[in-house]
């Protein structure tokens, strides 16, 4: 996520988006973490 907001602050976006793009990546990011954890609670 660091990383991704480095490379967002390069942009021409305004911070209103960039704060939205950081975001929606940090919510598919803990989507994919629960998904993880709820295949290996399964299996």
């Amino acid at each position: 996520m660091p990383a991704l907001a480095w490379a967002l602050s390069l942009t021409a976006w305004s911070e209103q988006r960039r704060t939205r793009t950081v975001a929606l990546a940090s919510a598919g990011y803990c989507a994919l973490i629960a998904a993880a954890a709820a295949y290996n609670a399964l299996v």
